[in-house]
């Protein structure tokens, strides 16, 4: 409850029009909040990585291994930027920043997995 009522809105626009975006006041405040979803993120990539040897195992389909490999990259560097950029630096908007990156990242992984695994059925045929 202290994290939701530490909640403030910051001017993040130096424009004539003002942006307001959400923050805790004080961010290195809530390192429990933060290490509790950092473990969180672990222990689902450690899931997502059983998921994905299942997978290969199994024999799905090349575009769900993918898309499992990509979430495996957003939730091990999710879990690394919040030790990083929340725990070590404590800067909100920062974070928030590398998080959309890592999402990026891990939709070019996919791509770069889906290419290589057409590149090599089309090889093999």
């Amino acid at each position: 409850m202290n994290f939701f009522q530490d909640i403030t809105f910051v001017n993040v626009a130096r424009l004539p029009s003002n942006f307001y975006l959400p923050r805790p006041a004080t961010i290195g405040a809530h390192v429990t909040v933060y290490s509790a979803v950092e473990q969180f993120s672990l222990v689902w990539g450690v899931f997502l990585v059983a998921m994905l040897v299942i997978r290969f195992a199994a024999g799905s389909p090349t575009r769900k291994k993918a898309e499992n490999l990509g979430d495996i990259v957003s939730w091990f560097g999710g879990a690394y930027l919040i030790q990083t950029w929340l725990i070590g630096e404590s800067k909100w908007f920062e974070y928030w920043a590398l998080i959309l990156m890592l999402w990026g990242i891990s939709l070019i992984v996919r791509a770069v997995f889906l290419a290589a695994a057409g590149a090599r059925g089309k090889s093999t045929s």
